[in-house]
């Protein structure tokens, strides 16, 4: 669920928060932690540790609640700021970590519209995607995930990573450019 701007609900429950009203942060944590756990499952890609990272995300903010600072952007993009740097803080400790297949992070990617030879079509080819995106440099990586998959802006990914905006749309162009390749090598058309 991406935000435009930074949410009077979303800026009242953080202030609510940083007063600590620990309901108030239950509420933050209710909205916003689908899309954190979804993007710490797509860099680690494996339910568990995926879980517990994102569980910590929100440990980590919960404590320091009260040095968040609106500066017009999403509280989100704070979220996901911590939620990479636990991610980082993960691959420098571990280097054996287990990928999960597709299916498990799709495990009902079918339409009850859609035949089982269209929702298997459908499966192979998000494996394929995943797979292709899995070529790209880490940080490519991340640019794709938070522009593609978690709808943010150039200007959050920016604050999130500590990039220029035009530095990372040079990159994401290098990265559609490499998916393209990779996926035209295997048939699929799918980017445009």
């Amino acid at each position: 669920m991406p935000e435009a701007t930074f949410s009077q609900a979303s800026s009242q429950l953080v202030a609510r928060s940083k007063a600590g009203d620990r309901e108030a942060f239950a509420k933050l944590y209710d909205e916003y932690f689908a899309v954190i756990y979804r993007f710490v499952f797509l860099k680690l890609r494996h339910k568990e540790t995926s879980e517990d990272i994102a569980q910590n995300v929100f440990l980590k903010a919960l404590s320091a609640i009260g040095t968040f600072e609106e500066r017009g952007l999403p509280f989100s993009s704070w979220l996901y700021k911590i939620a990479r740097n636990l991610c980082l803080d993960y691959f420098k400790k571990k280097s054996d970590v287990v990928v999960a297949e597709p299916e498990i992070f799709f495990p009902n990617i079918a339409d009850e519209k859609m035949t089982a030879e269209e929702s298997f079509d459908l499966q192979e080819r998000v494996g394929r995607l995943l797979r292709a995106i899995d070529s790209l440099s880490d940080e490519q990586k991340e640019i794709v995930i938070m522009r593609f998959v978690q709808e943010l802006s150039y200007e959050e990914i920016s604050k999130i990573l500590d990039k220029s905006e035009e530095s990372l749309r040079a990159q994401n162009y290098r990265a559609m450019k490499k998916l393209k390749i990779i996926l035209k090598e295997h048939g699929e058309t799918g980017l445009g």
